[in-house]
């Protein structure tokens, strides 16, 4: 958060804009599914309705929105800002998976997903 703010904020370095090319529509979808359907998970996996992860409260969700979100921002910043919450899904998928829960697919290929504009923007850029 503190990384956003500073470097959003008070350095205006980070720009939000749509990515060119057919990725566009990803980063904005996985953002709306995080929203809702991310707490559909925890029925899906047997649990009560009270264990649903939310985005902005739970840390997983939040993570992948932040991720999709970041995406959308231009230059080097971009990756910096990356670095906390793809750390955060590597680590809390590899969590799930030792304890043999399916969700971590879910949280790994949502965030490689997440990834796919901001690699692309990258390969494009000088």
């Amino acid at each position: 958060a503190i990384l956003l703010v500073v470097l959003g904020v008070a350095a205006g370095r980070i720009e939000l804009a749509p990515s060119r090319g057919g990725l566009r529509w990803i980063a904005p979808a996985l953002v709306a599914a995080v929203v809702v359907a991310y707490p559909l998970l925890a029925p899906l996996a047997g649990r009560a309705w009270t264990t649903a992860e939310v985005f902005g409260v739970a840390p997983d969700p939040t993570a992948l929105g932040t991720v999709a979100i970041l995406a959308l921002a231009g230059g080097r910043v971009r990756w910096l800002l990356l670095a906390i919450p793809l750390l955060w899904c590597a680590i809390a998928a590899a969590t799930l998976w030792a304890m043999g829960a399916w969700e971590a697919v879910v949280l790994g290929v949502t965030a490689l997903l997440a990834l796919l504009p901001a690699s692309r923007e990258s390969r494009r850029a000088p």
